[in-house]
């Protein structure tokens, strides 16, 4: 009976236990020892609210559904209109070039975009001025001795002056008017002030006839007689002394 009791009161104890204690939890072994772990709230809390946390959501990436909207049939209906004769080429400040601007400025509207130019007549463009200059070819002559060439067709100016009657020139020949780490027509710096500067068109061959200036042989951007190229020219004038007034 004395057993018995015994083995009731520490059943009843154990219980007692449980019961005022929340936090603390038990294990036991079939045939084993006991082992007791003890469990902070905070850190239970922890654990709980780390398990039921959504996790982060993936970041969206807008280029996708933009870049899907451009499609082959897309471009072709905007090249065929942009690239049409009724647009002139869309040549700066002319008006082909304005009714490109016209007829992007209607897509962006039609896009949804906003457009950010406050106070303009049109809010997707922002009017700045331009400065052009334009040589009357047919009126522009050069007269050599008993030659006579004519502007645009024997000859091409880079001009920002007007000539109201004719005007003796003070030529000075610089070669192809080039100046790179590879060729230069400038071999010391000189002043073209009030001088009226003569260059070739085209650039310097070797016996080959391939380019000088480029690695493989193939024409350089001074190959051919633009208006960029001519202009690249009149920088490296700069860079060998004052600028040229014409």
């Amino acid at each position: 009976m004395q057993a018995t009791f015994t083995h009731c009161a520490l059943a009843a104890g154990l219980l007692a236990l449980a019961a005022t204690s929340p936090a603390l939890a038990q294990s036991t072994a079939p045939d084993g020892p006991t082992k007791v772990k003890t469990k902070h709230k905070r850190g239970q809390a922890l654990m709980e609210a780390a398990a039921t946390s959504a996790p982060p959501a993936a970041a969206t990436d807008y280029s996708l559904p933009y870049a899907a909207s451009i499609t082959p049939a897309g471009l072709k209906t905007d090249l065929d209109v942009l690239a049409s004769d009724a647009y002139e080429g869309r040549e700066t400040g002319k008006k082909g070039q304005k009714m490109a601007a016209d007829y992007l400025a209607k897509a962006f509207a039609a896009d949804g975009l906003t457009g950010p130019i406050a106070g303009s007549d049109n809010p997707y463009l922002q009017h700045f001025d331009l400065i052009r200059m334009t040589l009357d070819a047919p009126a522009s002559v050069l007269k050599v001795g008993p030659k006579t060439y004519q502007g645009n067709q024997d000859f091409c100016a880079t001009v920002n002056e007007t000539f109201a009657a004719p005007v003796i020139l003070k030529p000075v020949f610089v070669g192809y008017g080039i100046k790179e780490e590879k060729y230069s027509d400038f071999a010391t710096a000189a002043d073209y002030t009030g001088k009226d500067v003569v260059f070739l068109l085209g650039e310097p061959l070797n016996a080959k006839g391939q380019s000088l200036l480029s690695a493989d042989g193939k024409p350089s951007p001074y190959a051919t007689a633009d208006l960029a190229g001519l202009y690249a020219r009149q920088a490296a004038l700069a860079r060998s002394g004052p600028v040229p007034t014409r």
